[in-house]
Formats: C-alpha cells, structure tokens, sequence
C-alpha cells in the first residue's frame, strides 16, 4: 500500500500553539460550543480555544486539532480538521466529501488553503497471493465498497481481535505477516485495512473515519455461533470477576458493569445489518478467503506446543552440560539482561486465551513447556558456561519465537559480537 500526496508538519511550543508561524491568541470574542464536536467540550483542560476573528482554533494540549468556521478558498466556511494520516482537510460539497491542504492562521482569521491530494496505489495482482491486491482490483468489491454500510461492515469483519483473522483456502496466503515465522498465520492489519478502505472509496476519507466500526453491529455469517459463545463466556467470566472487586470500589465495579453491557449489546446485535455481512463473506469466499474458525486457532497452538517441547528437551540436555566459567561474551549477555530484566514465558498466555481449560488436558512436559522460562533457560545456560557462542547463536531465534509469542515479548541479543 502506497500514499502520495499531502504531508503534515507538527510543531509544539511549550504553554503556547505556534500555528503557522503565528502564536494564538485568545481574543475577546465571547466562547461558544456552536459547531464544536462533542468530544473536544468534555475536558476544557485539555481541549483550550483560542478565537481569530470569526474563526475558533482547538488545541489538543497546545497543538492545533480543529477548526470551527475557517474560510475556504470559495468564500464559504465551515469546518477543518487535522488528521494522522494526510494533514490537514476541510469539508467538501462536491463528489468528494473532504479536501486536504494547509491552513493559514493570524489574529483576524483561519484560511484554508487547497493542496495536493493523497492517492491511494493498490498493489498490482501478480502470482504472489495477496488479500489486498484482490480486494481492490475486484470490481464487486468496490462497486460495494461505495456503500457505508458495506465500509463499515469490511471494516468491522477485520476489527475483531481473533475474529478479524482471514484465512486462505487453497494455495492462498494473507497479505499481511506480523513476523517471520513460518507457524504463524498472516493476519490483516488492521489500521493499514482502515486506510486501504478509505482510500479505494476515493472520498478524502482517512483511517481515522473507521476508528469506531468495531461498534458496529454485526458479524460475518459463518462467524456467528462462534462470536455468539465467546461473548457469552465473556459476560460469564466478567461477571465473575466483578464479584471480586473490593467492596466500595465503584470506578472498577462501573468498568466490569460497562464492559457487560457491551458484551451484552453485542450479543443482542450479533444478526444485524446481515445483508452487508452476507454480500462481504460472499466476495470474500468468491476470492479464495474464509474466516478463522477455532478448530484452526487450536490447530496452531498445538503446532507451537509441539515446537515448544522439543526445544524443552534440547534445553534440559545442555542444562545437564557441568558449567564452567563464562567467556567474556556471555557476560556481556547477562550485563545486558540485567539492564533490561524483561524475561519472557512460554505460551501460556495463547493456550488460556483461546481455551481456559487446555492446561488440564496437556502432558505434563506439554504443561512445563508451556510454563517454562525459555529466555531464562537459555540465558542461564550462557551464564553458567554450559554452551557455546555457536550454540547461543543457533538456539537464540528458536526461544525468541516463544519470547515473542509471551506477555513480555523479550529478545536476547541476536549477536554478542555486534551490540
């Protein structure tokens, strides 16, 4: 995915907003919440005004986010706004609904200014499988796409956690890899999903216009008794937990009722804006794509598990190694740990997040494996002189695949000769 087009400069001057060269002043002007959105009117603190004019600046902690009544290049006003992705833009009448540019502030006024505007640049289709690369050369798709039930609903079936997992049927493989081992699916992105959305709608939308579809009601067809269960294991667990909080503890009570509630509305949404749902799972199944059930998530686990027991083995071989005195590089190793002290665990975390009761069906070296302290082990073993440099070289990649599946993904260091 590639961008041309507007680009953003950000400048912060501490206890004032340098806004294009000029600094904001608060005027006289008399404060209104007229055309002010609701977000920036909960928290005056953060949110502070300064008036030009007709116009009104909103500084998000000193730095410009909003504008109320800027003029545009017609005449007219309206509002701007900035954004992460793009800059700055302003409202559109024409077949576009926004227009990105730069704005120009001095004491009497905010003018907007037109500028180039970003392009979206799908990838081409070539033999290499790629989710991307179907969805926006496949003209269904974004005859679809030009619908914003249809947007929402893409972007919701992707905006689920590990219910926004696509799968591949066939030869296929998913656009998107989070690392480079080979175990694990490729995963849509998420954000990059929300700008590959805006951008083949051609509308001067940004990313941060999807921020909010994982709200939306609904899920893909074939999902549906799955989501179903989990959400009510959700409200059954968060329940529970709510049952443990301190007595008189109403923020955490408020969170545990609010995060029910959800779960709850959700539930009771799961069938909504179905005929979106249907059409998407149908281009997506027409494609050569399909959801990720939990028969493949489990499937995954137990390949990592698998993995993680032979490296266990090998592990405890060189543990029965007589240690000797360190050489002077794997003192640098433990120099370094002791600096950072962030040791990973095994894959603990992934067996309870899909199934909590996995452990009581393991062996019990599936159990220790899956507990083990596998960057621990392994820099207990440098430590105590047991392994060589080549060793630690050869073994270091195999537990930062479990490092890096862990709650504190640590890394040791890739190379002892080049820190």
């Amino acid at each position: 995915m590639n961008w041309r087009g507007a680009g953003m400069t950000l400048m912060i001057v501490c206890g004032l907003a340098a806004v294009d060269g000029q600094t904001a002043k608060a005027s006289d002007a008399p404060p209104t919440d007229q055309g002010i959105p609701e977000r920036y009117l909960k928290d005056t603190t953060r949110y502070v005004r300064s008036h030009h004019g007709p116009a009104t600046v909103i500084h998000d902690w000193d730095m410009p986010q909003y504008v109320v009544n800027a003029l545009y290049p017609d005449g007219t006003r309206g509002p701007a706004m900035l954004t992460r992705e793009h800059g700055w833009r302003r409202k559109s009448s024409g077949p576009r609904r926004w227009i990105y540019g730069r704005k120009e502030t001095d004491e009497s006024d905010v003018r907007f200014i037109d500028g180039d505007q970003p392009v979206y640049q799908p990838p081409k289709p070539s033999d290499q499988p790629n989710l991307e690369a179907d969805l926006a050369n496949d003209p269904e798709f974004i005859a679809a796409l030009r619908d914003d039930r249809f947007a929402m609903a893409v972007c919701k079936a992707f905006d689920g956690g590990f219910f926004g997992t696509l799968l591949p049927t066939g030869l296929k493989r998913s656009w998107y890899q989070r690392s480079s081992r080979a175990d694990q699916w490729r995963m849509v992105k998420v954000s990059d999903l929300k700008s590959i959305i805006a951008g083949l709608r051609d509308l001067g939308e940004s990313r941060e216009d999807y921020f909010e579809c994982r709200k939306y009601p609904g899920v893909l067809p074939s999902r549906r008794i799955e989501v179903a269960a989990r959400l009510r294991d959700d409200i059954e667990s968060t329940k529970e937990s709510r049952t443990k909080v301190r007595k008189g503890d109403r923020r955490s009570e408020k969170g545990f009722d609010d995060l029910i509630s959800q779960y709850e509305r959700d539930l009771k949404h799961i069938g909504h804006n179905a005929d979106v749902f249907a059409r998407l799972e149908t281009i997506l199944t027409r494609l050569g794509w399909r959801p990720e059930f939990e028969a493949d998530r489990i499937r995954v686990i137990k390949s990592r598990l698998a993995q993680d027991v032979v490296l266990l083995r090998e592990i405890r071989r060189l543990e029965a190694r007589p240690p000797q005195s360190p050489a002077p590089w794997a003192r640098r190793i433990k120099d370094v740990n002791d600096a950072v002290r962030r040791i990973g665990r095994g894959s603990i975390d992934l067996v309870i997040r899909y199934n909590r009761n996995d452990l009581n069906k393991l062996s019990n070296e599936e159990r220790e494996a899956t507990l083990a302290n596998f960057s621990g082990k392994l820099l207990g073993l440098v430590t105590s002189g047991r392994i060589s440099k080549r060793e630690y070289r050869a073994l270091r990649p195999r537990v930062d695949q479990v490092a890096n599946r862990a709650m504190h993904n640590y890394r040791l260091p890739k190379d002892p000769d080049n820190w």
